[in-house]
């Protein structure tokens, strides 16, 4: 069974856990990812593989969109 981790977020967009988790699929690793959210941002990944992000209320949003904000803070902060 693939294994996904899958990384609460802070406000700022920082890792502040990570959870290890065994789904069939990317649709029961979101599943999971809900059930273990606490009102932060998640993203779940397969491996290298980002498979879905979650906002704080649980909604889906572009996987992409977190780091596309993290290399826009890093551009600017050069």
């Amino acid at each position: 069974m693939p294994v996904f981790r899958i990384y609460e977020l802070s406000g700022q967009g920082r890792i502040q856990s990570a959870t290890d988790v065994e789904a069939h699929d990317d649709a029961a690793a979101v599943s999971r990812a809900r059930e273990l959210q606490r009102g932060n941002a998640l993203e779940i990944w397969e491996s290298v593989r980002i498979v879905s992000a979650l906002d704080g209320d649980g909604n889906e949003v572009d996987p992409h969109r977190f780091t596309q904000l993290w290399s826009q803070q890093i551009t600017v902060g050069r």
